[in-house]
């Protein structure tokens, strides 16, 4: 994966991954095709095998199996792993992630994509931030955090791979606790922390 990390003035660090996707399969095309696309549960399933270790998540409204729409949109709630800021605490996190099936229009955000079915995930809404201190919540200030990516199976035969592209990015004000701030070197190490349980993650997974 490709990751940027930057510090603006003013206390706002910025930082997040992009990675393609390409994998070679096993196995046919059309099990990948049928696992990824078949039945009305396939987003589910998705984001059930990809969570990050120790991420918990719940669907949101009514999931309605087989009858789910071309391109609708299936929402969840998504609680990522607690990560540990050396000095401050634990940062916990929670977004609301959708994931969506296409069935024509190609590979969204790949440059040659084979046009035919992918799943596209995505990230809405404001997430929510606490840093755990001491027994004490508080929340990170400014916080933003964006997940998109798309996947789909290309080729047939021994060229056959799941194709696609996915990305982070968050912004937020650096966290205080009094006149502490933390250093810049585990700001980076945090960052380099939520991009190794999100793209990395995925990236080794899939």
């Amino acid at each position: 994966p490709t990751e940027w990390f930057s510090v603006r003035p003013g206390g706002t660090a910025r930082f997040g991954a992009s990675s393609p996707l390409q994998v070679p399969l096993r196995g046919p095309a059309e099990v990948a095709t049928a696992w990824l696309f078949g039945g009305g549960d396939c987003v589910d399933r998705l984001i059930r095998v990809m969570r990050p270790p120790g991420a918990e998540f719940r669907p949101i409204g009514e999931h309605r199996g087989a009858s789910v729409g071309d391109g609708e949109r299936l929402r969840f709630e998504l609680q990522l792993p607690g990560l540990e800021l050396f000095g401050l605490g634990t940062a916990l996190v929670r977004i609301t992630v959708w994931g969506a099936v296409h069935r024509a229009g190609g590979l969204a955000g790949v440059e040659g994509g084979a046009y035919g079915p992918f799943l596209e995930i995505g990230s809405e809404g404001t997430p929510r931030a606490i840093l755990v201190a001491g027994g004490q919540e508080m929340p990170l200030a400014n916080f933003d955090l964006r997940v998109r990516g798309a996947l789909g199976i290309e080729g047939g035969g021994a060229g056959a791979a799941a194709r696609g592209w996915l990305s982070i990015a968050v912004t937020g004000d650096i966290p205080r606790i009094g006149p502490f701030e933390p250093p810049e070197g585990v700001l980076r190490g945090a960052a380099k922390e939520v991009c190794a349980q999100t793209v990395g993650f995925v990236t080794r997974k899939l």
